[in-house]
């Protein structure tokens, strides 16, 4: 949209001035009312620019903007300004801790377009974001310390206190064990077993974006064995 909007402003501000929608422009520009103000600072943020006269007229000022501004220069610092946002806020956000573990960088992630089913796909990303019902994060609606927010299966079958998460959850929890078992008896060769005989399924659908373009075969089989089974 601000893409749009500072293209069509350039447009309109290299019309001859005989032309309706020019005049209407410079009405907006020297009455300063909210659509012009509003462009001008994000063209001015966003491109980088410094007014060579600030004591010009408006009209002198936004004829530079126009000739000067670039969309694209300005949309890439948009990116790159909600990218630092986005890395500063998984950092610090302690619901987002699993999360950060497997998402490193910003971008689209391979299962969005392997996953078998919507149903796999919005699994998937609920187990990620910590959007889902385990103790780690239900407790948190109800003020449950931390180290109270423990898996009820593992208290109740093994009598154990483990606080239940997204990596017990995949990974060692006996409530998933069936589901893990099918998982590694179907992926076979796809994942590696770690030194106490296990694995860890959180670890299949970790950040991709140092994969190829094209995800292998190999790749994206393993993507829809790991949301099927997640689901």
């Amino acid at each position: 949209m601000l893409k749009l909007s500072t293209k069509y402003f350039k447009r309109v501000m290299s019309l001859p001035s005989t032309q309706l929608v020019k005049a209407a422009m410079t009405e907006q520009i020297n009455l300063k009312l909210s659509w012009f103000v509003g462009i001008e600072s994000v063209i001015k943020s966003f491109n980088n620019i410094d007014l060579p006269d600030r004591n010009s007229s408006s009209l002198l000022n936004a004829t530079f903007l126009a000739d000067s501004c670039s969309p694209e220069l300005m949309t890439e610092n948009l990116r790159k300004l909600f990218r630092d946002s986005w890395g500063s806020l998984v950092k610090d956000s302690r619901k987002l801790s699993f999360y950060s573990e497997v998402k490193k960088e910003f971008g689209w992630e391979p299962y969005l377009n392997h996953a078998r089913s919507f149903q796999d796909r919005r699994a998937t990303t609920q187990i990620r974001s910590s959007s889902h019902h385990l103790r780690i994060e239900r407790g948190r609606y109800d003020k449950t310390p931390l180290d109270e927010r423990t898996c009820n299966y593992c208290e109740l079958n093994i009598n154990q206190l483990i606080i239940e998460d997204e990596n017990h959850m995949l990974h060692s929890c006996p409530l998933g064990k069936v589901p893990r078992d099918r998982f590694q008896s179907l992926s076979g060769n796809l994942v590696s077993i770690d030194g106490n005989g296990s694995f860890n399924l959180a670890s299949t659908f970790m950040s991709q974006s140092d994969c190829k373009d094209t995800p292998s075969d190999e790749d994206v089989s393993l993507i829809k064995l790991s949301t099927s089974t997640i689901n």
